[in-house]
């Protein structure tokens, strides 16, 4: 009997033993991978803050210099001597009523030898009917109070010289608090390498009534 007890007593503590020796190698194994693990990574604030798109500031700056490098080219090669010594894009106005009609729009700032200075608007259409829809639709709150005006008799609302070519595909308004030369302008425009062919051209002066022309072979026709 003595010999059985000792015999099952020596099991359990071997027993007992093997559970030690367990429970030991997890919690050592368990300590080596905490110190072993990598150091969380701290984040650094300048990642994540929202930077500037650099691409799409050189495509648009490039965009403004091929705007401007065209004009350049119109200027320094034209017939009419318009004499333009000076090109920069116009950031100054507010939405155009023609602007809901055409996205091809350009407003520019041209100043020529003399400093005289222009304000240059024109929107580009894909035909002739979506030019004359956007004219027609300016034409019914153009007038002084912005109600509308009849075609070739009404008078457009301004204050400086003014000039406006209604084209195939185009409408194009010049501003200026000085004179403008109208038949150079209108050279120029024909010469255009996108010319479009004109149809109504209006005159304007500060304190006169606007004066309405059809335009056929270089020459001006009172409506």
């Amino acid at each position: 009997m003595f010999v059985k007890f000792v015999s099952k007593l020596i099991k359990k503590m071997r027993t007992f033993t093997k559970l030690l020796s367990y429970l030991f190698s997890m919690f050592t194994l368990l300590l080596w991978s905490c110190h072993s693990s990598e150091p969380t990574k701290k984040i650094n604030l300048d990642d994540i803050r929202p930077k500037s798109n650099s691409r799409t500031q050189k495509k648009s700056s490039s965009i403004e210099k091929d705007t401007l490098a065209s004009f350049y080219n119109y200027y320094a090669n034209d017939s009419a001597q318009l004499g333009i010594a000076k090109i920069t894009l116009d950031t100054t106005l507010k939405t155009h009523f023609l602007d809901r009609f055409s996205t091809a729009k350009k407003r520019l700032l041209l100043t020529d030898s003399t400093s005289q200075k222009f304000q240059y608007l024109s929107w580009s259409f894909a035909d002739s009917a979506a030019c004359f829809e956007a004219f027609y639709n300016w034409l019914d709150q153009a007038g002084l109070k912005q109600q509308s005006i009849q075609l070739g008799s009404g008078d457009v609302l301004h204050a400086t010289h003014g000039l406006y070519v209604i084209a195939k595909n185009e409408l194009f308004f010049l501003h200026s608090e000085q004179p403008l030369a109208y038949q150079k302008w209108l050279k120029w425009f024909e010469g255009k390498p996108d010319n479009s062919s004109i149809h109504y051209v209006l005159r304007m002066k500060p304190k006169q009534k606007t004066k309405w022309f059809q335009y056929s072979n270089n020459k001006l026709l009172v409506l």
